[in-house]
């Protein structure tokens, strides 16, 4: 559907009872969908302008709201000294756990080939 069926599906969301108030709470709820993946670039910025465009909400709002999710999500982005210390035991446990694999592997290759070449002799 092109501009025909915008109508239609402004008229309907515009009887919803949750948006009697406004559709910012539609906007906000499509620029945390859109940066839920960490991704929030000009493509996604242009949807959703475009449906703010049409819910009639204003360019203001919008950028209040991106700048309140942006605020939030580096508020969040911190970590404390005790997180950073259980990160850094994980990751070297993973590193040990690895080089532990890559060695059983490398004396389980070459059991495999002695067995095999000292079978073939």
């Amino acid at each position: 559907l092109g501009w025909e069926g915008a109508d239609t599906f402004l008229s309907i969301l515009q009887r919803e009872p949750l948006l009697q108030g406004g559709a910012q709470i539609l906007t906000q709820d499509l620029v945390s969908f859109s940066v839920k993946d960490g991704f929030y670039d000009a493509r996604s910025r242009v949807l959703v302008q475009h449906i703010r465009c049409l819910l009639r909400v204003s360019p203001q709002q919008l950028e209040e709201c991106e700048e309140t999710l942006g605020e939030r999500l580096r508020e969040g982005g911190e970590e404390t000294e005790e997180e950073e210390c259980r990160r850094r035991r994980k990751e070297r446990g993973r590193k040990w756990r690895r080089y532990l694999l890559i060695g059983l592997a490398t004396v389980g290759g070459g059991t495999v080939i002695g067995v095999t070449g000292g079978l073939a002799a």
